[in-house]
């Protein structure tokens, strides 16, 4: 069986995209699957992670989204038609309903194979990259219904979507979603273990009787990290907030901690996977104020160190998180209250213990091996449904995007 994997994001980006692909091809060439991936790049090229061939294709920068790339049909379609015909995928295994995704679609209807679509973002939170940030009700509401009929036509005609959590595929299903099931993204927690140990209060120069809260992840503004620095500035006590990861936002939070005298905060940059255990290992609490994770990977990785997560009470975080067992749940956007949650751990000796006892073992269920076999159960039991009408899917993007997507 070969599975050809279409994205919108991968390697060097990192985020949970990323994460979940090179998680799923770990697992799937162990169990004797191979995968080819298709992703945008700065240029056209072959590389490989292990024996998996990566066919980068030369992109566009999108300006609206710093580091993202969209691959435009003029640049895919002869090139991508000639590796296809060389590779002959079995599945087509589609990560974006965009750019390469599209592509994935075009061609897997041409060669009359069946398609499987993973729904890994929750889209209409990220209009606001089309409008500098500067978006109102009405505009959320316009362009979110008109995204969200786009996304049902295109995931309609996989013959699976794939839902990283139950509480997406209640969602999905409410938007009209059809044959969604429900596969979380997988954590590899063998390579989590193989660390590059490094003293992280010694690096940075932070006292032993200093709680360190730490964030992982993106550095954009649809991780409302304003709420979690709100919350960390009227904190009392000896504590630390280190913030690791890159992102087109860091500069203008960085600019706002200037402007609230915000103290004690450490912006990491980026951090090697080698690394990045130690960060997990040395912080007390863990802190994804983020309210639109399709799932929340990062919140696992922190767990599966026995460290007690805070995330918002929606989407992934609201299911990953068992409250005042595993970690401790906040009101979306509030910072006050995301304050108190931080408090109450910092001061509940007992109860940190015991979230921290119980959100080791509960991130056991995510890891790779039985995950991996539910794809490919799914794998297994699709064939090629129908040829595609792309008008259906051509025309809302047309209606939704013209004179708003910026390229150069």
């Amino acid at each position: 069986m070969k599975i050809a994997m279409f994205t919108d994001t991968f390697l060097p980006n990192k985020d949970g995209v990323v994460t979940s692909i090179l998680n799923q091809i770990k697992g799937l060439t162990k169990h004797g699957v191979e995968v080819v991936v298709f992703a945008p790049s700065d240029e056209a090229k072959l590389e490989y992670i292990g024996k998996t061939k990566i066919y980068y294709i030369k992109g566009l920068n999108f300006k609206k989204y710093p580091g993202y790339k969209i691959v435009l049909p003029t640049q895919f379609i002869s090139r991508l038609q000639a590796f296809l015909e060389v590779e002959k995928p079995d599945i087509y295994h589609i990560h974006s309903p965009f750019s390469l995704g599209i592509a994935g679609m075009m061609f897997a209807s041409k060669f009359k194979k069946p398609i499987v679509g993973t729904f890994h973002t929750s889209f209409e939170d990220y209009i606001g990259y089309l409008f500098n940030n500067r978006v109102n009700k009405t505009t959320k509401y316009i362009f979110g219904m008109t995204g969200w009929k786009y996304f049902k036509l295109f995931f309609n005609m996989c013959n699976y979507t794939i839902s990283p959590t139950k509480e997406i595929a209640k969602l999905l299903r409410k938007k009209g979603f059809k044959k969604v099931v429900t596969i979380p993204s997988t954590i590899d927690f063998e390579s989590l273990k193989k660390q590059k140990k490094v003293n992280i209060r010694k690096k940075w120069n932070i006292s032993k009787s200093t709680k360190i809260i730490l964030y992982v992840g993106r550095l954009g503004f649809e991780k409302k990290l304003i709420v979690l620095l709100d919350a960390f500035k009227s904190l009392k006590g000896n504590n630390v907030l280190l913030i690791v990861g890159k992102g087109p936002y860091e500069e203008k939070y960085k600019k706002y901690i200037k402007e609230n005298k915000i103290n004690n905060v450490v912006f990491t940059g980026y951090v090697s996977n080698k690394e990045l255990p130690s960060y997990y290992k040395s912080c007390n609490i863990f802190v994804n104020p983020s309210d639109t994770e399709t799932q929340g990977l990062t919140l696992i990785e922190a767990m599966s160190f026995g460290k007690p997560v805070i995330g918002a009470n929606k989407l992934g975080p609201k299911e990953i998180i068992k409250n005042r067992k595993n970690g401790l749940k906040f009101n979306p956007g509030n910072s006050k209250d995301l304050k108190n949650k931080i408090n109450l751990l910092l001061t509940n000796k007992n109860l940190y213990k015991k979230i921290s006892n119980k959100c080791k073992k509960d991130s056991k269920k995510f890891s790779i091996e039985p995950n991996i076999k539910s794809l490919i159960r799914i794998y297994k039991k699709i064939k090629y449904k129908k040829k595609i009408d792309f008008t259906k899917i051509t025309k809302p993007i047309s209606k939704t995007f013209k004179n708003i997507l910026n390229f150069d």
